[in-house]
């Protein structure tokens, strides 16, 4: 100690003796730098040794908390009474069976204790001693006595972090061979294998629909918010649909029934009346992106995943017609296939469709355009393009007064093109682009009488007029996250005015309701947040109900009122 007082003296005076002979900039920077580095050393002797220190009074209250429990042992051994009971409980092992013989001794002297009339100090739960981190050694001592078996056992498979990406600049990567499913996960990363080697669930849910419990415990609040986040003066939370083992990507409702579709490559079926399951409809190549039910005098929906639009028989569960975004149309098939992660050369992924009010025309995404289908012979009619740079990514339709639909298709190059197409002739025109374009691709849109909306993953919405083309008002960051989905709501609580309320949905689980009847401009009237505990992906609504489909596997059902 001594040795290293006298050496930090030697090393200040020589620091003194060389400030006192600095007679220009080299010789200070020199000094300079010497000071740094006696500064940093001597800063860092500091941190050990106070590292040290707190290591070494760590040692010393755990050794003083052994100490004290060895004492307490030591009365509780030497007590008459303990003995006796110690000595009684040695011959009762002596004779009892094997499995009675493994008893905690912690536990049975605890018994005989609290029956026994001795004041005994016993050791408080504050008193607990320090516990020692296990060292590499014992940790493989005690893996080798665990058999194969067990050890496989207790193996469990690694969950799946649900990847989101909610900035501008988050293009899909394209290749013509080639192209990914959508921009929540890279599907060359799938295979074909079981849900549970995916991140789902190992337990395979049961298809059914729940009354909704607005009961939340206060641990569960901070996830799914309080009961007051279930209702508002529009909807109140009723039931919920479960069974799909991942994500919920789209919903479609009629009075009587809902279709939902998810990344478990399944669409479902569900009797609204009857609160049950009616179809469970697999081999889907991949997602399913989107599901339509068709009037139900048809018996027919159509489910949408990769590049083929399927078509099914409600009344057997028979996939009767694959519409291949090509425009092939092949005869429909329900074998299983394989999941397939790639696009073929001659083919596009099917993002979504719309189908206009005669349930006659269907229109589908396919790269920078728009296929029209013919519902009654499943054959394609048109091939709308010329307004797009980038993919399409979302369809909204418009009934014109001169039987023309107008059909509004929103992008990845962040405009939304106009195409207005005769259901006579089979002719269409391209109406050009809406101006100002979004900041972002576009990810919504809804047409409402002479008007059209449009979200975006710049988290605004649009108001635009499908007369002159023009917009009218932009609500900036209407949501926290991107716009997912929206609809249309007519409350009964405003009878007899039936106003309308245009319902967005966004990737933060909340819903809001917005006044477009009273003004040009949009005026939030109401919103419920934290509607699910997870990101809203879709949502529609009939005449009495809203459906939300969900991250968190589940749809939920929400009364109008």
């Amino acid at each position: 100690m001594q040795d290293e007082d006298e050496q930090e003296i030697d090393e200040q005076t020589s620091l003194n003796t060389l400030a006192a002979q600095c007679t220009n900039i080299v010789d200070a920077k020199y000094v300079i730098q010497k000071l740094l580095n006696l500064v940093v050393e001597k800063g860092v002797e500091s941190a050990k040794a106070q590292y040290d220190k707190k290591e070494l009074s760590a040692r010393i209250q755990q050794l003083q908390k052994e100490y004290e429990q060895a004492n307490q042992l030591i009365l509780l051994t030497g007590d008459p009474d303990v003995h006796e009971v110690m000595e009684a409980r040695k011959q009762e092992r002596k004779s009892a069976s094997p499995e009675d013989r493994f008893v905690p001794y912690s536990t049975f002297l605890k018994n005989e204790l609290s029956s026994s009339k001795t004041n005994i100090a016993v050791p408080s739960g504050s008193d607990k001693a320090r516990r020692r981190t296990a060292t590499t050694d014992e940790l493989l001592g005690t893996s080798l006595m665990l058999g194969a078996k067990e050890v496989a056992q207790n193996l469990r498979p690694i969950p799946e972090t649900a990847s989101t990406s909610d900035s501008a600049g988050d293009e899909m990567k394209k290749s013509s061979n080639s192209s990914n499913m959508g921009d929540e996960e890279d599907l060359s990363s799938q295979a074909d294998a079981p849900l549970t080697s995916r991140g789902s669930s190992s337990r395979q849910r049961v298809a059914q629909i729940t009354a909704f419990n607005s009961y939340v415990p206060s641990s569960a609040r901070s996830e799914r918010g309080t009961p007051e986040n279930f209702r508002n003066r529009f909807l109140c939370r009723t039931h919920t649909a479960e069974g799909h083992q991942r994500h919920v990507n789209c919903v479609h409702a009629t009075e009587t029934h809902l279709m939902s579709g998810s990344r478990d490559r399944t669409a479902k079926y569900w009797d609204l009346e009857k609160c049950q399951i009616v179809l469970d409809l697999k081999s889907h190549l991949n997602h399913v992106n989107f599901v339509r039910i068709l009037p139900e005098e048809r018996h027919l929906a159509i489910t949408g995943s990769l590049y083929v639009a399927k078509v099914w028989d409600l009344r057997s569960g028979e996939c009767v017609k694959h519409m291949n975004s090509s425009g092939l149309v092949e005869e429909g098939s329900n074998e299983r296939v394989a999941r397939e992660n790639k696009v073929p050369a001659s083919e596009a992924l099917m993002y979504t469709c719309a189908v206009d009010d005669s349930n006659k025309y269907m229109f589908t995404t396919c790269r920078n355009d728009v296929r029209v289908w013919n519902l009654d012979t499943f054959s394609s009619v048109l091939l709308l393009s010329g307004n797009h740079s980038d993919e399409v990514s979302c369809l909204a339709i418009s009934q014109q007064h001169n039987n023309i639909i107008r059909l509004a298709a929103g992008s990845r190059d962040f405009k939304v093109g106009i195409y207005d197409f005769n259901p006579l002739t089979h002719a269409a025109q391209s109406r050009g682009v809406l101006s100002p374009p979004h900041k972002s691709l576009v990810t919504a849109a809804l047409c409402y009488k002479d008007s059209l909306f449009t979200a975006s993953r710049d988290k605004d919405v649009m108001h635009f007029s499908l007369r002159d083309f023009k917009r009218d008002h932009i609500e900036n960051d209407a949501h926290n996250k991107p716009v997912a989905g929206m609809c249309l709501i007519r409350p009964l609580s405003d009878h007899p005015h039936q106003s309308v309320y245009l319902t967005t949905a966004s990737r933060e689980g909340s819903l809001k309701f917005w006044d477009i009847t009273s003004s040009n401009r949009m005026r939030l009237a109401d919103s419920i947040y934290n509607a699910h505990s997870k990101g809203i992906n879709g949502v529609c609504a009939n005449s009495q109900l809203v459906f939300t489909a969900s991250d968190d596997e589940t749809v939920g059902f929400w009364q109008i009122q």
